[in-house]
């Protein structure tokens, strides 16, 4: 198991135990609707995690192209976290009279901040399921190319006669390269774009072998 995968089991154990105690102390249904939803979150979102990293997902060779799929496991949390705030939006509109007079609440102020958290979490629900059953591939590597996922739908290809490096930080995997749609330029910098790839959708592969698999590519392109 990774570290960074134990200390995120540790903190959804952590709060479910803490949540599961709020439950069965609070008197105040305020209390206990947060306690709830916190339960769901990381109890049912770490369980959903757990199960669906360990099953994980291979990378997948077609007709000599490495596809990589994004990780199931971080679309699976999406969706617990979606499902939460659509949850709690629902309990904000005024007609359940749960928050009425506390803080700063009104009927109108629970309308829209109510609706607006069904409308867009609900959407961000839906498409989380739909990545979830179908994940993304997010970067295909073949002898010509280098393909990876720019936004939800598009993505972009690139020679890798035009591909000048790679590196990664925190959160990005990054793949650096020339990009030849552009006309005009101020300077010569201005050429190199990257190809941010997040980390957490395919921290499930070796990143090491991806990263001397893409060299390997730069080098045959340059000979």
């Amino acid at each position: 198991m990774k570290m960074s995968n134990r200390k995120f089991y540790i903190i959804c154990a952590i709060f479910s135990i803490g949540a599961i105690f709020l439950i069965i102390t609070s008197e105040s249904r305020e209390d206990i609707l947060a306690s709830i939803v916190g339960l769901l979150f990381f109890g049912v979102g770490g369980i959903c995690y757990y199960f669906l990293d360990k099953k994980g997902n291979k990378e997948v060779e077609y007709n000599g192209e490495k596809r990589f799929i994004e990780k199931r496991s971080t679309n699976a949390v999406l969706m617990i976290a979606c499902l939460v705030f659509v949850i709690a939006g629902y309990f904000l509109l005024p007609f359940h009279h749960i928050f009425d007079g506390t803080w700063r609440y009104t009927p109108t102020i629970g309308w829209i901040i109510g609706m607006a958290a069904i409308l867009f979490f609900g959407a961000g629900f839906i498409i989380s399921i739909m990545r979830m059953i179908n994940p993304r591939i997010v970067m295909r590597i073949s002898d010509k190319s280098f393909c990876f996922a720019d936004g939800i739908k598009k993505t972009k290809t690139i020679d890798w006669k035009n591909v000048r490096g790679i590196s990664k930080n925190d959160l990005f995997f990054l793949v650096f390269y020339e990009d030849k749609d552009k006309i005009r330029y101020e300077c010569e910098e201005d050429k190199i774009r990257s190809a941010k790839i997040p980390l957490s959708s395919i921290n499930h592969y070796n990143i090491e072998q991806i990263e001397n698999l893409i060299m390997d590519k730069i080098k045959n392109a340059s000979s």
